[in-house]
């Protein structure tokens, strides 16, 4: 096996192939996928199809999807028009935590201000803007940007 990004996302794609049992279709499939983000040096679009192939690969375990999802803003899913959340996500940007349960309303030591549309920590960067457009998401940045976020 090649011990490169590209070499060991084409492994993991034949190994999710032969899981799922889809016979010899991997290498096919492999060689129809466009826009090859391994030929260049640019290590966001290598990550964008790293973590587009896990998401396909783990969505049928949503909460490990949607963790992915929110950890690095990828795959580019399209932006929410309107949701329906009460307001407790704002529109054009997706949920971002669990809601708390009614009982912790009352809980002292939970954070003010803190709904389902709220960043968490980690989360330095909302890849959809205000007006609902996406930005690229930079998962390669400075880890000083994560100072001030509610935690």
């Amino acid at each position: 096996m090649d011990n490169s990004a590209e070499g060991y996302y084409k492994e993991a794609i034949r190994a999710s192939f032969e899981y799922y049992e889809l016979g010899d279709k991997a290498d096919s499939y492999i060689s129809n996928l466009k826009n090859n983000p391994f030929t260049g040096n640019n290590k966001e679009a290598m990550l964008e199809q790293i973590i587009t192939q896990k998401w396909l690969a783990v969505f049928p375990n949503g909460n490990e999807a949607w963790a992915e999802f929110r950890r690095t803003d990828y795959p580019a899913l399209l932006n929410i028009v309107e949701n329906n959340s009460d307001g407790d996500v704002p529109d054009r940007k997706f949920i971002k935590r669990i809601k708390y349960p009614n009982s912790e309303g009352t809980n002292p030591n939970r954070p003010a201000g803190v709904y389902q549309g709220t960043r968490l920590w980690w989360d330095v960067a909302d890849t959809n803007d205000d007006s609902g457009e996406r930005n690229t998401p930079n998962n390669f940045r400075n880890e000083t940007t994560v100072s001030g976020l509610i935690r």
